[in-house]
């Protein structure tokens, strides 16, 4: 899904909640190693080694996440994975801001915003 944000560029950045109940569970827990590497690698790959959101090129890959892409049907209680996207940590942060909610995840700061060009860098302050 792409969303636009006045007159800038198309944004690609999505907030994801998760119902409670699939709190922690995650397609890197139910693969082996080798076959989250593998598919974290095709992901990688396919995104030319960019944050799929925001752009941000990381030559290796290192530090970017594969994000999974769920939908979630509360009347069956079941999750569908629909995909994978390649993040940059600033992004995924975003994408799960319920987690920072919570303390999970910290949520990203001015000082975050001023040293990359990123996506998550483009939407409204987030006031903590």
């Amino acid at each position: 899904m792409i969303h636009t944000s006045g007159d800038g560029p198309a944004l690609r950045l999505r907030v994801e909640l998760v119902p409670r109940p699939l709190w922690g569970r995650n397609l890197r827990d139910v693969l082996s190693r080798s076959e989250w590497q593998r598919l974290r690698r095709w992901a990688l790959d396919q995104a030319g080694e960019h944050c799929e959101p925001c752009g941000l090129h990381v030559p290796g890959g290192r530090n970017l996440i594969c994000h999974e892409q769920w939908t979630y049907d509360n009347a069956t209680r079941t999750q569908t994975l629909i995909g994978v996207e390649i993040h940059c940590r600033d992004c995924d942060v975003v994408t799960h801001i319920g987690r920072a909610g919570v303390g999970a995840l910290p949520v990203p700061t001015r000082h975050h915003r001023s040293r990359r060009r990123c996506q998550a860098a483009r939407l409204d302050p987030i006031r903590t």
